[in-house]
């Protein structure tokens, strides 16, 4: 007889069905209790896609962000701050894509220029580039965005102190100095122009000149001398001494002859236009890169308030102390006090100068520096030469280039001709402007950000 089934007298309970989890029930309470497959599984993609609705709009917002961050917060963080004054990271982006992008033209210029030099003269132009410092430090420039990127931090530290001077001086900017500052970038002089086709004997009409009549700002791209000299040694003096003008005179001599074509006349309508023509293709060049058109016009209002601080701070200057002076340049003291142990024991000034001086370019004349204007030398420089005895051989003076032994053999004060005016005003600007930045920097006032590179593009 079969086994009867034992039975407790209860409800039976369901079977779970071979495809249904364990966590069922969990995840059923989840989905809102689905009554059938067919509701679970449209209640569970339901939840699929709310759950990447939710991803791709988390990933939207991280995004937007950073965006938001990297666009509007960080382009307005600090990048150095000047008497309370900051300088903002989009400022500073804007000046560094500004300054590569004229970087690069005058290295262009410039390389251009050696070549024609080079195929005129019969020479190696990499002879002439590598003796070319500026040349060097624009590669220099456009191989490394953070050594670009420290020189222009410091050039905006700089227009931030004269730009601060021009408000404190009471001082404003018309249209018109900001058309004259563009002009003297492009060396365009319009009273030059206006003397295009006037014969030698006529008396010219005066006309009313559209820009100001303000000393011009120096040069953007400047050429320094290759040796530690003092004093300018690339434009000659025409009071210099016999011996000097005799050596420059050799120097410049070279094998053979160049015939060099007559310059075409140009009319006045013609200068005007090249002019615009210049200023044109260098807008063009600048503004195809990041540089925005608000950078550009910044530019030529720096320039214009520079030539006004400078013109305010440097004043008209018709006479100037001239002096006749030799010196021998060596890098430490103890070096120079041997030096004047030397002389003091009368060792000739001249060979000492030619064996021991690292301005080699005075060192070859025996020290001598010729008829300049004080203040054109170095500050320290200047002010010994000031105020030194004429025949004494001074203590040692420090500058920048080392420590100087200097003896004044004249002085004398003479009437400057235009040249030498506007080259006295740059000097005192620039001894002006080094001062503020010492005196700004030494108050605590001239703060640099430390992580300024992380700003950097590139």
């Amino acid at each position: 007889m079969a086994r009867r089934r034992q039975t407790t007298g209860m409800p039976r309970k369901n079977r779970k069905s071979d495809d249904t989890p364990e966590n069922s029930g969990f995840i059923d309470n989840f989905l809102g209790n689905p009554q059938s497959r067919a509701e679970r599984e449209e209640a569970l993609n339901r939840l699929i896609q709310r759950g990447t609705a939710g991803i791709v709009a988390l990933v939207v917002i991280i995004i937007a962000s950073v965006l938001i961050y990297d666009l509007a917060i960080v382009p307005q963080l600090p990048v150095a701050t000047v008497n309370g004054e900051r300088i903002t990271v989009g400022e500073f982006r804007q000046r560094v894509a500004f300054e590569q992008t004229l970087t690069l033209q005058n290295y262009q210029a410039r390389i251009n220029q050696l070549q024609q030099q080079a195929a005129a003269f019969g020479v190696d132009v990499q002879q002439l580039a590598q003796n070319d410092p500026q040349l060097t430090r624009w590669q220099n420039e456009l191989s490394s965005v953070d050594i670009l990127g420290n020189r222009v931090i410091d050039d905006m530290v700089d227009d931030l102190l004269i730009a601060q001077e021009f408000e404190a001086l009471g001082l404003s900017l018309e249209d018109a100095d900001v058309e004259f500052a563009q002009q003297n970038f492009f060396s365009f002089d319009t009273t030059e122009v206006a003397l295009i086709g006037v014969p030698a004997t006529a008396t010219l009409t005066p006309t009313v000149s559209p820009t100001p009549l303000v000393s011009p700002t120096p040069s953007p791209t400047p050429l320094p001398t290759n040796t530690p000299t003092v004093v300018p040694t690339n434009t000659p003096d025409p009071e210099a001494t016999p011996e000097m003008t005799a050596e420059a005179t050799a120097e410049a001599e070279v094998t053979g002859t160049v015939e060099i074509p007559p310059t075409p006349t140009t009319s006045q309508t013609e200068a005007f236009e090249n002019y615009e023509e210049s200023v044109g293709f260098f807008e063009d060049n600048v503004l195809q890169g990041e540089v925005n058109r608000g950078t550009l016009e910044n530019f030529w209002e720096r320039e214009a308030i520079r030539t006004a601080v400078a013109d305010a701070i440097a004043g008209d200057i018709e006479m100037a102390i001239y002096a006749n002076v030799r010196h021998i340049l060596v890098e430490t003291e103890e070096e120079a006090t041997a030096v004047i142990t030397a002389l003091q024991e009368g060792e000739s000034f001249a060979l000492l100068a030619r064996a021991q001086s690292t301005d080699t370019g005075s060192g070859q004349r025996g020290g001598e520096l010729g008829w300049q204007p004080i203040d054109l030398y170095v500050e320290p420089f200047a002010n010994a030469v000031r105020d030194a005895e004429i025949g004494v051989v001074l203590d040692p003076v420090e500058s920048e280039f080392g420590f100087h032994i200097i003896q004044v053999n004249a002085r004398e004060e003479r009437e400057v001709t235009d040249q030498v005016e506007s080259q006295i005003q740059q000097s005192r600007f620039g001894n002006w402007l080094e001062g503020q930045r010492e005196t700004a920097e030494d108050a605590g006032n001239v703060t640099i950000n430390e992580n300024w590179t992380d700003f950097l593009d590139g």
